[in-house]
């Protein structure tokens, strides 16, 4: 039913935890592969252990460190199983998390339903974000955030079949680009399953993605400033996110021009709207704050 995909950069003693997760699941209608994104401890020895084992099916890929984009990329050709969730190597499953999710996925219409999205918490078992009270409720994706006013981060499961569609761009001499890229693509036009079931426990790294997005941003301009148009131009976004968008997508945009990367694919439309306008008379301020570091 699931084929869950764990890029991972040097997570060998938290690998283990995900991995007791899995083996306590109470459904095992799932593989699990993961993608050695060019460590330098012990992953390898590690996971072949979990391999020998032979507890749960484990594939385990390598690539030379490309970033977790390009590692997802990797695992898509592998992934067997109807639905595709991303589980990152500092994360772990509650024991009924496959169990819950492949139930919500046997109840949906495929053709309308393009993913089901999950709670995240805590190891103290608190919620990760602002959520509705209701249990279940099917939204197009961007309006859970944009219209409802919910946030956090969630666990995301999508039709493989979608994912393989619709890959994460790699730009050169970049490893990080945000998910939304992907998950704009996906979801466009079709509705998410949100279930307020709590699945996947946190713990998020001093030195995870989440802890340097600041930097990873301006470190990977050209990504980035793809996202941020693309939620720019997103019909369902607010006038004041679009605005937002706009003012860090012009500034990536400027620093990746900087660096001389090809920005071709990543330009603003020709049409000038009212958010760029009004983008570009606060990109000053944005700059400035930055330099001030607020």
């Amino acid at each position: 039913m699931i084929s869950i995909v764990t890029p991972t950069y040097n997570r060998a003693l938290l690998l283990s935890r995900l991995y007791e997760s899995l083996k306590a699941q109470s459904c095992h209608d799932f593989e699990w592969i993961i993608v050695d994104d060019g460590s330098t401890d012990n992953t390898t020895e590690t996971v072949k252990r979990f391999i020998d084992e032979n507890s749960i099916p484990v594939t385990l890929l390598y690539q030379p460190n490309g970033g977790k984009h390009t590692a997802t990329n990797l695992a898509l050709p592998y992934c067997s199983k109807e639905w595709t969730c991303i589980v990152d190597s500092d994360d772990w499953l509650t024991p009924n998390a496959v169990e819950i999710l492949s139930k919500q996925a046997r109840q949906i219409d495929t053709k309308t339903i393009c993913g089901i999205s999950a709670l995240k918490a805590t190891s103290e078992n608190k919620t990760i974000g602002k959520h509705p009270e209701i249990k279940v409720v099917d939204l197009p994706f961007f309006d859970y955030y944009f219209k409802l006013n919910f946030r956090g981060d969630r666990l995301l499961m999508f039709r493989t079949e979608l994912m393989k569609q619709h890959p994460f761009p790699v730009f050169e001499n970049e490893k990080f680009i945000p998910e939304g890229v992907v998950w704009q693509s996906i979801t466009k036009g079709k509705l998410v399953r949100f279930i307020n079931s709590k699945l996947n426990i946190c713990e998020y790294q001093p030195n995870g993605l989440t802890a340097q997005y600041r930097a990873l941003m301006e470190n990977n301009p050209v990504g980035n400033a793809l996202y941020y148009k693309i939620l720019s131009e997103n019909e369902r976004a607010t006038f004041i996110t679009r605005i937002k968008s706009s003012v860090l997508h012009l500034y990536l945009l400027e620093i990746a021009t900087k660096n001389s990367s090809d920005v071709s694919s990543v330009l603003p439309d020709k049409k000038l709207r009212l958010y760029h306008i009004f983008a570009r008379i606060l990109m000053p301020i944005y700059k400035l704050k930055r330099i001030l570091g607020t």
